[in-house]
């Protein structure tokens, strides 16, 4: 028990770590510096023997899950709305600027002429 809780601590303590924390750590146990920090902290729990061990707040537990396919493909379904979405916009911004220059140009006003 007493185990567990030490084991808990240091995780706790290498989660709560910034990136020069961590840095100055894995150089003092002359462990590599490169990658992001989730690679550098798995690095350091690797050090100390707490891999294995794994919160349910970590991102890690729930990696080998697959989600189902119905949130996959209504996701895949919001994109494509959102994507069409934004298409739709964009011509009608386009049709707008269009039609506003032909609005100038019929009243004489012409700005490409500086």
């Amino acid at each position: 028990m007493r185990q567990a809780q030490v084991n808990q601590q240091k995780i706790s303590t290498i989660e709560t770590m910034d990136e020069l924390q961590l840095n100055s750590e894995l150089k003092r146990l002359q462990l590599a510096t490169y990658g992001n920090r989730q690679e550098k902290m798995k690095r350091l729990k690797k050090f100390h023997g707490l891999e294995a061990m794994r919160s349910p707040q970590n991102s890690l537990f729930f990696k080998g899950r697959a989600r189902p396919k119905s949130s996959v493909v209504q996701e895949i379904e919001q994109m494509k709305q959102r994507r069409e979405e934004r298409r739709v916009r964009q011509e009608e911004i386009k049709s707008a600027i269009a039609q506003q220059q032909a609005q100038n140009e019929a009243l004489g006003k012409n700005n490409t002429d500086v």
